[in-house]
């Protein structure tokens, strides 16, 4: 009886399966400028080059990028270089396009990788990286590293440099990007240098979390709302509560709260309301009228002043709306005769601080125990939290396999509550597994475990099987 070799292979959706890897964000090995990447950052890195020639003569046929096989390989077939001159100048781009999306993922630039031949002894030998400009910390025009072409002439060598060897920062959050050139010198003689398999590896990392913006606030008894330009025309912010009859000077602190965030709060204007006595519950909603970003509700600020010991003494804050509540927080307003900040934390009122698009939530804010007709004045009152697109799920990791006596395979995985499965297999490791077969797909999540078994029954001497979570 022959034993089966069975590989357990977890893995996440394709768009993401690069994570932590070393992949390419985009490499070129012919003269017409068109990217070839890795599949899993397709539509998520943008790359570019220029300085390259449509036809150029015979290019490297070994696949490698530099002396290193990524994927997808080189072309090994076409026999077009990217460049052939005497002083090549070649520069490549790379933008980060995942925008926010899953949970905000960085680039992390690795290595310049490049094919070099010299079409004879007197052409040049060494070629230098030099960061262009870009976002990234370091000064435009960085001598990155450079790199002395050994070959003999007339052979294709790889030659590599590592981008943190010559650049304090390498990291390439969302929306930026940089701009790397590639140059050669050290010539003697009018000859050719050809250039081919010219990319940019690295890997996609988690990146810094969101900074905390204003979502919305109001700092003036009529003014409208402010909030962070981000968030300007696809988030409404409304209130009540204000009273603008009565002009009072506001808070002077120029904060929310706490906060201090841009736009701030006017540091010279009236506040929102003043009450000699029972002053009227203050309320704040908040509706994500975005497509496909999320709002991560994190803080509600404002600042307030009890101008007597009889002024209203503690507040009541609860939720309401699209997002279940999970109970109130009720809390002193401080000492009288100044200016109190509060920031409350609203995972304390709401079950989730997460508001999807369409949703709405109402806060309302009670303001209680006055003792008498004196003054209490309430400004700056306003939301904070960070925006971004639902992150990737959880990669489905294989806890049990078992291979039945009726050829079929039965597996275990831990799994995420709601989440959808695909078993996917193949005989062999060469491909990616965006490309091996589907068993099945749709497997609902189980919980944290899950279980299935195969309908189809596996003859081969060795299979390889993956969880993809859908």
């Amino acid at each position: 009886m022959k034993i089966k070799s069975i590989v357990l292979v977890s893995a996440m959706l394709v768009s993401v399966a690069s994570y932590g890897q070393t992949v390419l964000f985009g490499g070129f090995d012919d003269g017409s400028g068109v990217s070839t990447q890795h599949v899993s950052v397709a539509g998520f890195v943008g790359s570019t080059m220029s300085g390259q020639a449509a036809d150029t003569g015979n290019g490297a046929t070994n696949g490698l990028w530099g002396t290193t096989n990524l994927l997808p390989a080189a072309n090994t077939s076409t026999n077009i270089s990217i460049r052939k001159t005497i002083n090549p100048i070649l520069q490549v781009t790379i933008q980060n396009n995942y925008f926010l999306a899953l949970t905000n993922l960085d680039l992390s630039l690795g290595q310049i990788h490049v094919q070099n031949l010299r079409d004879n002894w007197k052409a040049c030998r060494t070629g230098t990286v030099t960061y262009v400009s870009g976002n990234l910390d370091d000064t435009n025009g960085t001598v990155v590293g450079t790199f002395y072409i050994e070959s003999a002439s007339g052979v294709w060598e790889g030659d590599e440099v590592v981008l943190s060897s010559g650049l304090t920062d390498t990291l390439l959050a969302p929306g930026e990007s940089a701009t790397f050139e590639l140059s050669y010198t050290g010539n003697t003689g009018a000859h050719f240098m050809y250039v081919d398999n010219l990319g940019i590896s690295g890997t996609v990392v988690a990146g810094q979390p969101p900074t905390s913006i204003l979502i919305g606030g109001f700092d003036h008894n009529e003014d409208p709302v402010i909030q962070d330009a981000s968030v300007a025309g696809s988030v409404a912010v409304s209130m009540t509560g204000r009273n603008k009859n009565r002009d009072y000077t506001g808070d002077t602190s120029g904060l929310w709260g706490s906060l201090f965030v841009e736009p701030f709060s006017s540091t010279t204007n009236d506040a929102l309301n003043q009450a000699f006595g029972d002053l009227g519950d203050f309320t704040l909603t908040i509706e994500n009228n975005f497509a496909v970003t999320n709002l991560y509700l994190e803080n509600l600020h404002w600042n307030s002043f009890r101008d007597h010991w009889k002024a209203e003494k503690d507040f009541i804050l609860s939720a309401s709306g699209d997002i279940a509540s999970s109970g109130v927080v009720s809390n002193s307003l401080g000492a009288d005769g100044s200016w109190n900040q509060f920031d409350i934390d609203l995972s304390s009122v709401l079950t989730t601080t997460k508001l999807a698009p369409g949703e709405s939530v109402t806060f309302t804010v009670a303001w209680t125990n006055y003792e008498g007709n004196v003054a209490f004045l309430v400004d700056n009152f306003g939301v904070s939290g960070t925006i971004g697109v639902d992150g990737p799920a959880e990669p489905a990791v294989i806890t049990s396999f078992v291979y039945n006596s009726d050829g079929t395979v039965t597996l275990v995985w831990d799994s995420q509550v709601g989440a959808s499965y695909a078993l996917r297999h193949n005989g062999d490791l060469e491909s990616e597994v965006s490309f091996w077969a589907v068993e099945t797909n749709g497997v609902p999540s189980g919980g944290v475990e899950t279980m299935y078994q195969s309908s189809e029954i596996f003859s081969n001497p060795a299979e390889f099987f993956a969880i993809e979570t859908e």
